[in-house]
């Protein structure tokens, strides 16, 4: 994408513009400002963005990233104030970071939201994973306008009513939930029924993130030392045994976890739960022997616990954005030296 000093056109209404920055891991970057048909130069990877401006203030973004190389990509509002900020994921994963806050996994379970106070915010994104997402940016008198007196604690924190610094927080994302706000945003209207179905689509992501933090907040007791020791080897087992894993209730029994609590942990400290998490390390593995070039697509779907490839092909599709066997093709062939 060309950035937008190179154009004589001049520059959208500030109070909706986006800067963005996107820098490879071999250095090449690529500043500019969002538009609908924003795409990433040639070699950098693939881009599809869209943003809403909604009726009394704030945004709703989509958006469909592949990177070519590893990539930082950060966005910043151009005078915006504060903003509250929802983010989920429908694919994919990325590393989030924003004004020395630490780093925060969003992955299609875990949403993260976050109030920006004027500094970039910045995603870590893994070569070739295609990112899907959808983001919600509300100035903090949009999102309690929303709500009622009993403000949750969750937007409370967000908001800022207590204090005025950056805040990161996670929020689970179960199926039923990702599914329901993707739907809510499919594509077919345009015009003024389009616009409606997006504010529609906003609403719906707070009252799910309110239902979702309401639920985590039944939780009889946060998880213990123990608890998050018995999770690590419980990772751990899995990872050893991607091909013939234990079902969930011979891995908690094995870790002295009930299944709930074992699910819980592995919520907090991986992104999802254990079946989430064994199938994200079975493609991972998978991902990691296609590079290595010595198996075929079958032998690396049965090396990893798949019996059909047709399933394997399914779910590498879905989390890295091609199929393996497009994957394996865009690697660059080894030479016979590098092979000896």
């Amino acid at each position: 994408m060309k950035s937008s000093d190179e154009h004589n056109e001049p520059i959208p209404d500030s109070n909706s513009l986006v800067r963005v920055n996107a820098t490879l891991e071999s250095g090449v970057s690529n500043e500019f400002f969002v538009t609908d048909d924003a795409t990433l130069d040639d070699g950098m990877g693939v881009l599809q963005f869209s943003k809403t401006d909604l009726a009394d203030g704030g945004n709703l973004s989509i958006s469909r990233l592949i990177p070519a190389e590893d990539m930082v990509i950060s966005f910043d509002p151009i005078d915006n104030g504060c903003l509250n900020n929802l983010l989920v994921l429908f694919s994919g994963r990325a590393s989030l970071s924003y004004a020395g806050s630490g780093r925060q996994m969003v992955t299609p379970a875990q949403g993260c939201g976050f109030r920006y106070l004027g500094s970039p915010v910045s995603f870590e994104l893994e070569k070739w994973v295609e990112v899907r997402s959808l983001s919600v940016s509300l100035p903090p008198h949009r999102l309690e306008g929303y709500l009622d007196d009993d403000v949750p604690q969750f937007f409370r924190r967000l908001m800022g009513m207590a204090e005025n610094e950056p805040c990161v927080m996670p929020f689970p994302v179960s199926e039923e939930m990702r599914v329901a706000i993707e739907q809510n945003i499919a594509p077919g209207l345009t015009g003024a029924l389009r616009q409606l179905q997006l504010e529609s689509a906003a609403l719906m992501l707070i009252t799910l993130v309110a239902q979702a933090m309401s639920d985590a907040g039944t939780q009889p007791h946060p998880l213990s030392s123990r608890e998050h020791r018995s999770a690590q080897d419980a990772f751990e087992r899995l990872k050893a045994s991607l091909r013939t894993p234990p079902s969930l209730s011979e891995l908690s029994r094995s870790v002295n976890l009930s299944d709930k609590r074992l699910n819980v942990a592995f919520r907090e400290l991986f992104g999802g739960t254990v079946f989430e998490v064994l199938r994200n390390l079975r493609l991972e593995q998978a991902r990691t022997l296609i590079e290595r070039g010595e198996l075929t697509i079958k032998e690396v779907a049965w090396q990893v616990g798949y019996t059909h490839v047709s399933n394997f092909t399914s779910a590498f599709t879905t989390m890295f954005g091609t199929s393996p066997a497009s994957y394996a093709r865009r690697l660059p062939r080894r030479s016979k030296a590098d092979e000896a």
